[in-house]
């Protein structure tokens, strides 16, 4: 799980990095849109970690 969430970190980041270089605004755009749904999925792990009981 520890790897699960590193990924997940390095995602979210990723996709946060693409959108502070983007010039082009459907490319932010884009960027934005994935890096929320990375975030929730980062969440989600997060909170499995927290409490593996729950899964």
């Amino acid at each position: 799980m520890r790897l699960a969430l590193r990924d997940a970190e390095e995602v979210v980041n990723t996709y946060l990095d693409i959108a502070d270089r983007a010039t082009d605004q459907r490319v932010l755009e884009e960027a934005q849109k994935h890096a929320e749904q990375a975030m929730g999925r980062l969440a989600l792990v997060r909170s499995l970690l927290a409490d593996p009981d729950e899964s």
